[in-house]
Formats: C-alpha cells, sequence, structure tokens
C-alpha cells in the first residue's frame, strides 16, 4: 500500500496524540499519512473547513503528509450526507460564499456514497468525489461491488473519482448483536479477493482497504493469532496463517499496480 488514512476526531481528541508518531514511523516505512474526518459532535462544512486547515497547517510539510501526484491532500468525509449539499456546496464549490478553493488548503474530497439515488448530492455538494468504506455485501448499494461499474461510469461521466473500498469480510456482532444481517463469512479468503477482482475491474484510479485494524467490525487485515477472553474467543485466520491478509493484501495491490 502507499498510503494509510487514519480517523480524525478533532485536534482535542486523544487520538490526535498518536498523529506525530504515525508519521514518523510512516517515513521511515515509505507511506504516506492521510485522514477520514469522521462524524464528531457538531461537525458541519465549516468545521471540516477548520479541520483540513489545522491538519494541513499543523502537518502538511511533514514528508509523509498525503499528497496525490496532483499535489493535492485527500481526505475522506464519513458520513458525508449528515450536511445538505447546499452546505458542502458553499465550502466545496469555486463560487460558494466560503469556498476552500483554489486557496492554499485545496484538496480532494470524498464522501461517502452509501444509497443508489446518490447521484444528485454528488453533483451539487462540490465533493471531488466518493468512496464507499462499508465492505458487507449486502449492506447498501455503494458496498455492492456488482453495482460499481455503474458507479465508475457515472464518475467519469461527471468528473468525479470514484474510490471503491474492499474488506475481507464483516462481523460486527459482539457491538451490534441486532445486524447478524450484515455479517459476511471470510471464507477462507474468497471474500477478499472477490472484492479484489471487483475493485480492479472497474479500472479506478484508486482502492481503498476497509481496513487494518477494526476489530469491532472484523474487517482487520493485520495479523491475527488465536486469543480467548472470558466470555469470549475472537476469530482468527484458521487453517490460514496468522499473516495471510497482509501477504494477500501485496498479492492484490501489486495487481491493481500493474492493471
Amino acid at each position: 500500500i502507499n498510503a494509510v488514512f487514519l480517523t480524525w476526531w478533532g485536534k482535542d481528541h486523544f487520538t490526535a496524540k498518536s498523529i506525530p508518531v504515525i508519521l514518523d514511523e510512516a517515513k521511515k516505512a515509505g507511506v504516506k499519512v492521510g485522514f477520514q474526518i469522521e462524524p464528531y459532535g457538531n461537525r458541519s462544512p465549516l468545521t471540516v473547513k477548520a479541520d483540513v486547515k489545522y491538519l494541513i497547517d499543523t502537518y502538511g510539510k511533514h514528508p509523509a503528509f498525503y499528497y496525490s501526484e496532483q499535489k493535492k491532500p485527500l481526505f475522506f468525509v464519513y458520513d458525508s450526507y449528515l450536511s445538505k449539499a447546499a452546505e458542502w456546496s458553499d465550502v466545496l464549490s469555486p463560487a460558494g460564499s466560503s469556498t476552500i478553493r483554489k486557496t492554499l488548503y485545496d484538496a480532494d474530497f470524498m464522501g461517502l456514497w452509501v444509497n443508489d439515488n446518490e447521484h444528485q448530492f454528488f453533483k451539487d455538494s462540490g465533493f471531488d468525489g466518493f468512496y464507499t468504506y462499508f465492505v458487507s455485501k449486502v449492506f447498501r448499494y455503494g458496498s455492492n461491488p456488482n453495482n460499481w461499474a455503474k458507479m465508475q461510469e457515472w464518475a467519469i461521466q461527471n468528473n468525479k473519482i470514484f474510490i471503491p473500498c474492499v474488506g475481507p469480510g464483516y462481523i460486527d456482532e459482539r457491538i451490534r448483536p441486532e445486524n447478524s444481517a450484515n455479517t459476511q463469512s471470510r471464507d477462507n479468503g474468497t471474500y477478499y479477493d472477490d472484492y479484489w477482482k471487483k475493485a480492479i475491474s472497474v479500472k479506478s484510479p484508486y482502492v481503498a482497504i476497509t481496513s487494518f485494524n477494526e476489530w469491532h467490525e472484523g474487517t482487520q487485515i493485520e495479523p491475527a493469532k488465536p486469543l480467548s477472553i472470558t466470555g469470549f474467543t475472537y476469530l482468527d485466520y484458521s487453517p490460514l496463517a496468522n499473516d495471510y491478509y497482509i501477504t494477500r493484501t501485496r498479492y492484490w495491490t501489486d495487481r491493481f499496480l500493474k492493471k
């Protein structure tokens, strides 16, 4: 992979303390670091603009800070639908009253595509593109890779960036017992392979992986070994190797980059 994206809950959130360490370690590894802006309390397009300004001012000169080939940062905005398209347009459209365009803080902004009728939102809001995040095939329109070809076609027609998100499976029943309908078995690695095949076939310029270490939703690809605690046994990758999903990620990223 060439970049990792960290969840951003604001500069005063305890997780922000890790950013300098991660940037320094990413530099050693030759990996870049970007951010997904989360739906913290009272988030709005204007507070997102302030977040972007802070992140670029604070970390933008670090050699591991992510810039695209066009020398622009990229920000994912999770649950972007929580604000209206017109409010986003004030910040993300060139003619917006609080526009960030053609300033030092201009960037590529990716909104979250969830349902099958998001087209007008992304036309009106000023987002540069969209991503799918979720990796349960049955959860939403955007998370179903059978819909990605249409989404990529629309993105090209409307000068947007489409970033499909792949993952190894999904299980969040420990924190959401009512959500078992969205559980997706890893199927000994086949589920991950199928997602990657679809992502590569649509010829998007990017692929994102959900996720490296989100254990509570069962989407992690980091090494896993058998572990039991009182009242709970964590899933591992048996009969596959503990680091199977890391090595398999290398297999698929090689093929994506050679496509």
